[in-house]
């Protein structure tokens, strides 16, 4: 089976590394972006 991907879009890089690391852990990649605006 494939991973899931997530994007996660957050003001806060240290957030987007958090939620990529526990993320991670349970099999999804996770791509970061700051900001949505």
């Amino acid at each position: 089976m494939e991973g899931k991907r997530v994007l996660c879009i957050e003001d806060h890089p240290e957030m987007i590394e958090l939620i990529r690391l526990i993320l991670g852990r349970q099999g999804f990649e996770v791509e970061g972006a700051i900001g949505g605006r």
